[in-house]
Protein backbone atom coordinates (compact mmCIF):
# COMPACT_ATOMS: atom_id res chain seq x y z
CA UNK A 1 0.00 0.00 0.00
CA UNK A 2 1.45 3.28 -1.46
CA UNK A 3 1.03 6.11 1.28
CA UNK A 4 -0.07 9.40 -0.87
CA UNK A 5 1.13 12.40 1.47
CA UNK A 6 -0.73 15.03 -0.87
CA UNK A 7 -3.95 13.24 -0.11
CA UNK A 8 -3.20 12.45 3.45
CA UNK A 9 -2.28 15.96 4.06
CA UNK A 10 -5.64 17.07 1.92
CA UNK A 11 -7.74 14.34 4.28
CA UNK A 12 -6.03 16.46 7.36
CA UNK A 13 -7.07 20.02 6.16
CA UNK A 14 -10.64 18.73 4.85
CA UNK A 15 -10.91 17.27 8.25
CA UNK A 16 -9.37 20.28 10.07
CA UNK A 17 -11.92 22.86 8.44
CA UNK A 18 -14.61 20.47 9.36
CA UNK A 19 -14.36 20.35 12.93
CA UNK A 20 -13.28 24.54 12.78
CA UNK A 21 -16.94 24.67 10.92
CA UNK A 22 -19.11 23.21 13.50
CA UNK A 23 -19.16 24.38 16.94
CA UNK A 24 -20.06 21.37 18.56
CA UNK A 25 -16.93 19.57 17.40
CA UNK A 26 -14.88 22.74 17.96
CA UNK A 27 -16.02 22.98 21.56
CA UNK A 28 -14.86 19.10 22.52
CA UNK A 29 -11.50 19.69 20.54
CA UNK A 30 -10.86 22.95 22.23
CA UNK A 31 -11.72 21.14 25.74
CA UNK A 32 -9.07 18.27 24.31
CA UNK A 33 -6.47 20.67 23.80
CA UNK A 34 -7.64 22.88 27.18
CA UNK A 35 -7.28 18.99 28.77
CA UNK A 36 -3.61 18.26 27.16
CA UNK A 37 -2.04 21.51 28.29
CA UNK A 38 -2.46 21.38 31.51
CA UNK A 39 -1.43 18.08 31.69
CA UNK A 40 1.30 18.95 30.16
CA UNK A 41 2.04 22.51 30.73
CA UNK A 42 2.31 23.88 27.49
CA UNK A 43 0.26 26.38 25.52
CA UNK A 44 -0.78 24.89 22.49
CA UNK A 45 -2.72 26.79 19.32
CA UNK A 46 -6.68 26.01 19.41
CA UNK A 47 -8.68 24.85 16.47
CA UNK A 48 -9.27 27.78 14.61
CA UNK A 49 -5.38 28.64 14.70
CA UNK A 50 -4.44 24.92 13.85
CA UNK A 51 -7.03 26.12 10.57
CA UNK A 52 -5.72 29.48 9.81
CA UNK A 53 -2.02 27.35 9.71
CA UNK A 54 -2.63 24.41 8.57
CA UNK A 55 -6.21 24.71 6.51
CA UNK A 56 -7.01 24.94 3.09
CA UNK A 57 -6.19 28.28 1.31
Amino acid sequence: MDLDINKAKDAAQDALGAVAKDENAKKIANDAIDKVEKKVGVDLPDVDALNSQFGKK
